[in-house]
């Protein structure tokens, strides 16, 4: 059976949508009510996990205070030398 790939972010944010919309609409059997509910967290945690990811890579790509304090620093110091 071939392995089923990870929706994109926007693919199960859409789906997750969907669900939502069925679910708050009450027309469904309760087992069906059930089936697409336990999808829709599966979906969020998905959803959750994705949003944490990107987060760590925005984190990892901006400087931290440190550096962004010892980069003006020696931005001052240089101004000072040509002075």
């Amino acid at each position: 059976m071939p392995k089923s790939k990870t929706p994109s972010f926007e693919e199960a944010f859409h789906e997750l949508d969907e669900t939502v919309e069925k679910l708050e609409a009450g027309e469904l059997t309760l087992e069906e009510s059930i089936a697409l509910f336990e999808r829709g967290m599966t979906l969020a945690e998905q959803l959750e996990k994705q949003l944490e990811q990107a987060e760590l890579r925005v984190r990892k790509l901006q400087p931290s205070a440190a550096e962004l304090a010892e980069a003006e620093a020696d931005f001052a110091e240089e101004a000072e030398e040509s002075k």
